[in-house]
């Protein structure tokens, strides 16, 4: 049958019109870019190159080479040398010494998780790269392409890779109320089928490919074909794959007929954990939904072409094919998945040298419905033999109105986590729609109400533009390809600039929180903050940095995380390292490594935050298996190293208050030498009076104490193994001139304090939450809580002063803390660095290769996964204690 000769009404509704069309009316913004001509024909003749750029989750940039021979990956990085967020070298993937580059590379997809990229060739061949754990740069193939027989048939019309059945909390808008931004918090429940590790692929014969990986490591691959009565034989020349909410496939695909068709695959998957050798296998079924569906597009007369002579408006063809799912968001909106096509026209040279104006790109949707079977009215006369009547229901199209954009749209992308539409190509930049509606989110401005950063006003700037392009995670900047192949990136402005002088305060209230709604769903889906940052750090002006950290503090938590009992500042959540992260980060200059007193707040609560859990683990490893998993030397090794640091934090803390102590006795004198602590007695105090950090301190004393206790209780059941290394350890808490218990008596002095000056200002659970919101933010303590440090000076140090080695404690070398700013410090800082994880001093001169943190710019020195280390120290060093990913670098890279 041809699509030409179908009723299109009564193909798609219920047999009545389809209603006007919407038009876009958007301003072209530039010449097109080389290339525009044959991209765009070969966006017509196939899907099998429309990836060839992409961004994972992790902030990894993926990109083909030019001859498509190999995969160049790069990534955001914080550069101390300039200072700003950039792109890092690129890294070419050489796929040569497992066979993968005898055939180019066409399309390339990136995992739900970020850390697989799956790349298919001219052959129809699959290779699969492993970004290894312990850095972004570093990969691995974990599935050659070998392992496929050649077959150009087989070549990716359609990637798509399979979800973890894991849920999540996000956010869907921001909403002011009575002055005060709300967030509004709901879950998202990723949709099926479910699988560690697997891929969907649709080829050009029509054939669905499933490739997973077994349980024991092996791949395997299972096949469905794709057929219908109306496209026995043909080959496919697009495809597009998206879950369903009843954990099944929607497959949209056009055959060179051009004819549209719908399925439904199932793919029957066993437990691995109840059949972990996979005996009784998968199987695909395929459920033909639609054939058919005519490709023509009816005259429009609303559709105004700018100027016939640079394209033939009779000869539109389909470029993109794509599919938007039914949003997992359990509180949002649950529309039917929407199939799109976008056609463009054929671009002549013409076309290409006059001003950009090239015309249209129509948009045909439909909805996939559930409907029942009718029966002709015929039987209604005829009586049932049975009392069931029911029909069963089916899956059908039913069509909405087309939508025309005045562009040539070369690129289609689901963004912010599929709830955002970015559509792009070489006449224009690259813009965020609504992908229900495919209306423009620019502007679309509810002064009440926030959903993106778009809709506050963020925008691609007009150079953005291209052939290939790519939004990052965060949809807030876009990659591209220069003409050598080489990619580059550009951020999203604000037209106010968002600078002090030149920006009302409603317009910064609203930005801000866009960018707090967008970390927000960063921090919780664990996708990559960094392109935020590269925005914030080079748009937002750094006098709007407090308002932002402040709104973050009090937007993401409750008041009783500020509050002492159970749900303070809970150590294990990670989205406490991500905003202490953010702070610390923002008022960073490596450069000169120096910070802003915020910034060093936060960057030393996430080191005690990260030894606090080390040595929870220990305490832990103790009850569950004698503390074995310590005994190895290295393990002890870094448990000992973080013992030290935490010790000579506190010793430094301590040192600072009897120096404060000395001020305040006598009379200050100017010719007097200043102590070393003159510059650091801010976050001295800081420290003990911000309730996180001091809850951090007395989290680590009673767990020292407790290392003490297992080795001199002999009810503890220690492993006779680990005795030795526990033993280390116990020493070392001994021998300090900081007794445990004279700090647990300090800083629950401290405590006591500060909740007496609240209690004496009449301040409420929300007061103190706000004071201490101010105190994390701002780095400043604040005009109710002026008066503690005297007082702390003065009634509680004394108590505890007997029972401290002050000698000690002045004459000890602090300089490796980073704190100070004195000569000796300084000295440290050029000549060594300080591990992040194991906490060891290392000789800048002596590196070769080492970890880097793209954010802090923090060193690990370990290249490769301890797998010999306790499971939960595996895991925690894979990041670095500010919650972010490491890169392999060299001194010449530092």
């Amino acid at each position: 049958m041809n699509g030409e000769h179908v009723e299109v009404d009564d193909l798609f509704g219920d047999g009545g019109t389809l209603g006007e069309t919407v038009t876009l009316n958007l301003p072209l913004q530039s010449l097109p870019v080389d290339g525009l001509a044959q991209y765009v024909d070969d966006l017509h003749r196939a899907s099998t190159e429309q990836t060839r750029l992409a961004w994972s989750r992790l902030g990894c940039l993926a990109s083909l080479a030019p001859d498509g021979r190999s995969v160049n990956l790069a990534h955001l990085h914080f550069s101390g040398s300039e200072p700003k967020w950039k792109l890092s070298k690129e890294r070419s993937i050489d796929l040569s010494a497992n066979g993968d580059d005898q055939h180019p590379i066409l399309q390339l997809e990136w995992s739900q998780s970020g850390v697989d990229l799956s790349l298919v060739d001219a052959a129809g061949r699959v290779t699969v790269i492993n970004i290894i754990s312990v850095a972004l740069n570093e990969t691995a193939v974990v599935r050659p392409a070998t392992l496929d027989r050649e077959d150009e048939l087989n070549q990716a019309l359609a990637m798509y890779w399979l979800n973890v059945d894991r849920p999540y909390p996000t956010f869907m808008h921001a909403s002011k109320d009575q002055g005060k931004w709300k967030y509004m918090a709901a879950k998202r429940r990723p949709m099926g089928p479910f699988w560690p590790r697997g891929f969907v692929v649709v080829t050009r014969k029509g054939t669905l490919l499933f490739h997973y990986q077994r349980p024991d490591g092996r791949w395997a691959v299972a096949s469905a074909g794709l057929r219908s009565l109306t496209s026995t034989g043909s080959l496919l020349s697009h495809a597009a794959v998206a879950p369903t909410q009843d954990n099944k496939l929607l497959v949209a695909a056009q055959n060179t007929h051009r004819q549209l068709l719908v399925y439904v695959a199932t793919i029957d998957l066993p437990d691995p954990r109840q059949d972990p050798q996979m005996n009784a296998g998968l199987t695909i079924s395929i459920e033909n939904v639609r054939a058919s569906v005519p490709y023509s597009i009816p005259n429009d007369s609303n559709a105004q072409h700018s100027d016939s002579m640079l394209f033939d408006a009779s000869s539109e063809f389909l470029s993109h094919l794509e599919i938007v799912p039914t949003s997992d968001i359990e509180k949002a909106p649950q529309l039917p998945p929407t199939i799109m096509a976008f056609y463009t026209p054929v671009v002549t040279p013409l076309g290409m040298a006059n001003d950009g104006q090239l015309g249209m790109t129509t948009v045909r949707r439909w909805h996939v419905v559930s409907t029942e079977h009718k029966l002709h009215s015929g039987f209604d006369t005829m009586q049932s033999k049975t009392n069931d009547t029911t029909l069963s229901r089916r899956t059908d199209l039913q069509r909405i109105e087309d939508v025309h954009i005045n562009q040539i749209i070369s690129t289609v992308q689901k963004v912010d986590r599929g709830e955002h539409l970015a559509l792009g190509g070489a006449d224009g930049p690259l813009v965020l729609y609504d992908p229900n509606s495919l209306a423009p989110l620019y502007m679309a401005n509810d002064s009440a109400e926030v959903t993106s950063m778009a809709q506050t006003g963020f925008v691609f700037p007009p150079y953005s533009r291209g052939l290939n392009l790519a939004a990052s995670p965060n949809a807030c900047i876009v990659a591209s390809l220069s003409n050598n192949g080489k990619m580059q990136v550009t951020h999203v402005e604000h037209p106010s600039g968002l600078t002090y002088d030149s920006t009302d305060s409603a317009t910064v209230e609203a930005a801000i929180a866009a960018i707090i709604l967008s970390s927000a769903r960063s921090f919780y889906s664990q996708v990559s903050l960094n392109d935020i940052m590269l925005l914030v750090t080079q748009h937002l002006d750094p006098i709007h940095y407090p308002q932002l950290i402040q709104s973050t503090f009090k937007d993401l938590f409750g008041d009783k995380d500020f509050i002492p009992g159970p749900e303070l500042g809970n150590t294990k959540k990670p989205v406490v390292a991500r905003v202490l992260s953010l702070v610390a980060s923002l008022g960073h200059n490596p450069s000169t490594d120096q910070r802003s007193q915020a910034s060093m707040l936060s960057w030393l609560s996430l080191n005690v935050r990260s030894c606090a859990l080390t040595f929870m683990g220990i305490l832990q490893s103790v009850s569950q298996s004698g503390g074995v998993e310590w005994k190895d030397p290295e393990v002890c090794e870094l448990a000992c190293n973080n013992i030290r640091w935490t010790l000579d934090l506190c010793k430094f803390i301590v040192d600072d208050l009897f120096e404060m102590a000395d001020d305040n006795i006598s009379p200050h004198n100017s010719e007097k030498e200043p102590h070393p602590s003159a510059d650091s007695q801010t976050i001295t105090k800081l420290l003990l009076v911000s309730i996180w950090p001091r809850s951090f301190l007395n989290m680590i004393a009673r767990i020292l104490r407790g290392i003490v206790r297992a080795t001199q209780d002999p009810k503890t059941t220690l492993a006779p193994e680990a005795a030795a290394a526990f033993q280390r350890m116990a020493e070392l808490i001994e021998a300090s001139p900081l007794k445990m218990e004279s700090l647990e008596q300090l800083l629950s002095g401290v405590e006591k304090m500060v909740h007496q000056f609240y209690q004496l200002r009449g301040m409420t659970d929300r007061d103190k939450a706000e004071t201490e919101r101010f105190l994390l933010s701002h780095g400043q303590i604040p005009e109710v809580l002026q008066d503690v440090m005297p007082r702390i000076l003065q009634d509680v140090l004394p108590t505890t002063r007997t029972k401290m080695d002050r000698l000690s404690l002045y004459m000890e070398d602090y300089s490796w803390l980073g704190i100070r700013e004195d000569t000796k410090t300084k000295a440290f800082k050029r000549d060594f660095v300080v591990d992040v994880h194991r906490k060891r001093i290392l000789r800048r001169k002596g590196l070769d290769r080492f970890r880097k943190c793209v954010r802090c710019g923090s060193v690990s020195a370990d290249l490769v996964r301890m797998r010999h280390w306790p499971q939960f120290l595996q895991t925690q060093v894979l990041r670095c204690v500010c919650e972010d990913v490491f890169a392999v670098v060299g001194l010449e890279d530092t």
